[in-house]
């Protein structure tokens, strides 16, 4: 794994999605509901990723640089980095038995991801009494996790042409 790359990927992907994801935001009954760019980049670096320890830490960047951003009441600092991070490490483990290039594929794993990540947050707001409705949460949470998902097959394809450069190609034959 080039680091150095996902780096600036990452940041990327945060600066777009603090500004023009803004855009893509829209008001319902239950809250605001809108893509995350940051999921959708986790899950590509969960399905693409040559190891889990690379998922993993991943996981757990883009987690801290998406804590890093939140301005409105949050869980402790933390949570969210270990949540995405063991959540890159759950699709890592499932990916062998679909098709990572597929779109439907991308687009189950980023749901799951959704699920998963901000169904776990949801429940930390629940458990200290920092939350309002359970079900305007959930549907909430359930909008969110479609949007996002429908928005992962094109972030995929954005970062699949610099694959070659995320991920160097290892050698069969070893230099002596």
């Amino acid at each position: 794994m080039r680091w150095l790359f996902f780096i600036l990927i990452s940041l990327s992907a945060v600066i777009f999605q603090n500004t023009v994801c803004q855009l893509l935001w829209f008001r319902t009954p239950v809250g605001w509901v809108g893509p995350d760019v940051l999921a959708a980049v986790a899950v590509f670096f969960a399905l693409f990723s040559r190891t889990a320890t690379d998922a993993a830490i991943n996981g757990w960047v883009l987690g801290f640089l998406l804590d890093l951003t939140i301005t409105q009441p949050a869980p402790p600092m933390g949570l969210l980095p270990l949540i995405y991070a063991g959540a890159s490490i759950g699709i890592f483990h499932i990916r062998g038995a679909f098709f990572k290039e597929r779109v439907l594929t991308q687009m189950v794993m980023s749901f799951l991801f959704c699920l998963i990540v901000y169904g776990l947050w949801m429940s930390w707001d629940l458990a200290i009494g920092r939350t309002g409705s359970l079900f305007d949460d959930a549907v909430q949470l359930l909008g969110f996790s479609i949007y996002t998902a429908t928005i992962t097959p094109l972030v995929c394809k954005i970062l699949v042409r610099f694959e070659s450069r995320l991920f160097p190609v290892r050698s069969l034959f070893k230099k002596r």
